[in-house]
């Protein structure tokens, strides 16, 4: 799954990073990067490792974005300008109010077309903390075929039974496929349900979870689920498929993952984050 993509570390003109007044606000509107605030540093160098990471593996490159819930007000969210996310760096994260899906910052840069993705999976869901969309491509395969995408292996664990798919072809407004709109946005957190993945027909995924880590982490393991997935059903055999008993945890080995954060680490460590 990996590509060598390059990883770039372009920073833009001040001019274009430059803090403004949000509009119901007297004082000057502060960028997430220039936040004193430890917790928002933190989300913020999170961010700026998962696009290193995800361009790094592939995951997402030209297109293609990641989110996390804001640490300081819930309803908010970060992510970059519309940028593509090799090139994305802590400069770029910006905050959006997650109701209307607008920059909080009224003079702030472009921004994804497909952020509805994000917002409306964060309203629809307060347990979900990080938003991954991606176009993998054997992810795409199984949102076109009647073949389900299903758990066979410990990384895609969150697919159960099945991956839903939403299809834009139900929704009435229409912005070529995209989830370009806040009703494409509700649909999908909608097909997407008490779940934590759905697959976007023709078009990719969309990935939720409580914490930046784990979303990075389940992303690229249902891809790696889909590879494998097509690599057993070419076999022509039966498969044995994940049962939700496989994943039971008990505490201690729970409390030692956390702890460990191991493959996070590994990833920052190969994409070139420290």
């Amino acid at each position: 799954m990996r590509n060598a993509i390059p990883l770039l570390a372009t920073v833009f003109g001040a001019a274009a990073l430059a803090a403004a007044s949000v509009a119901s606000v007297a004082s000057a509107q502060t960028l997430p990067y220039q936040s004193t605030d430890p917790k928002m540093k933190a989300a913020v160098d999170d961010l700026y490792a998962a696009n290193r990471i995800l361009a790094f593996e592939g995951v997402i490159t030209g297109a293609g974005h990641v989110s996390v819930r804001s640490p300081t007000n819930p309803a908010h969210m970060l992510i970059s300008r519309s940028l593509a996310p090799p090139q994305v760096v802590p400069a770029d994260i910006q905050e959006l109010d997650i109701a209307t899906c607008q920059n909080v910052n009224p003079k702030g840069p472009l921004l994804y077309q497909e952020r509805h993705i994000h917002c409306s999976i964060y309203k629809a869901r307060p347990d979900i903390n990080a938003v991954v969309h991606s176009h993998t491509p054997n992810i795409i395969v199984f949102s076109v075929i009647k073949t389900p995408l299903r758990a066979m292996m410990n990384g895609g664990r969150i697919l159960g039974n099945g991956a839903p798919i939403h299809d834009m072809a139900d929704v009435k407004t229409k912005t070529a496929n995209l989830i370009a709109s806040i009703d494409a946005g509700d649909s999908l957190a909608a097909a997407m349900g008490k779940g934590n993945v759905v697959l976007l027909r023709g078009h990719g995924s969309a990935v939720g979870a409580a914490d930046l880590h784990t979303a990075v982490g389940n992303v690229m393991g249902i891809e790696e689920n889909a590879t494998l997935q097509l690599r057993a059903m070419a076999t022509g055999s039966p498969i044995t498929w994940s049962k939700p008993t496989d994943f039971v945890q008990t505490e201690e080995i729970t409390r030692v993952l956390a702890g460990e954060d191991r493959n996070w680490n590994a990833e920052k460590f190969r994409a070139g984050v420290k």
